[in-house]
């Protein structure tokens, strides 16, 4: 009797090939997931030419009608902050309680926090003064009126001295310049003396 090979009887794996490496049955082609090569045109950068702007201070506000108080007082008021704000900061600085003190302290408010021409500056440190309880007064110093130099006046122990916050002239005498017109908040001409001495 042969040996006749038996059968394999075995459920065949379909999945397999003779040489055993897994075939796909499924009747969809393949996908490849590889995304097609993308190119970009080459880049040329253009430098940007540079421009230098000179630094140079911001032009000084010109007042159109300052031949009278009151329109000091609009333009010192459109510029951020009004008489009332300087009033009130007057109030709340901080002092020994003299005059000299409360002085003191309204004129280095005025240097660390105000800008402008020295209409501005006399303004503010009027209403300030007044916050502070300081006797205050404008002057001008010059012929030209509202054209020329504006700074103050305060009283400080009886006595009046030259007030420039703008020109940084703390307690000065009248020998200071000469002081055309003395007037009070109202615009009314004062007449006054101011010291001989600097304080």
């Amino acid at each position: 009797m042969q040996n006749d090979p038996q059968p394999d009887n075995s459920p065949s794996d379909n999945n397999r090939s003779n040489n055993g490496a897994e075939q796909n049955n499924d009747p969809t082609p393949p996908t490849t997931t590889a995304k097609p090569a993308v190119t970009n045109p080459p880049t040329t950068t253009t430098p940007k030419p540079q421009i230098t702007v000179p630094q140079t201070e911001p032009p000084e506000v010109v007042i159109e009608d300052t031949t009278n108080l009151q329109s000091v007082l609009n333009y010192v008021n459109s510029l951020g902050r009004s008489i009332d704000e300087y009033y009130n900061i007057g109030t709340g600085l901080s002092h020994d309680g003299s005059d000299y003190g409360k002085a003191e302290a309204v004129y280095n408010w005025i240097l660390d926090n105000v800008s402008g021409n020295c209409q501005v500056f006399s303004v503010a440190t009027m209403y300030a003064c007044k916050g502070i309880g300081l006797e205050c007064r404008y002057a001008f110093f010059s012929h030209d009126d509202w054209y020329g130099h504006m700074a103050n006046l305060v009283n400080v122990g009886g006595a009046w001295y030259v007030f420039d916050t703008q020109g940084g002239r703390f307690f000065k005498s009248d020998k200071y310049g000469d002081i055309t017109r003395i007037f009070d908040e109202n615009d009314n001409t004062i007449e006054l003396s101011v010291s001989e001495s600097a304080y």
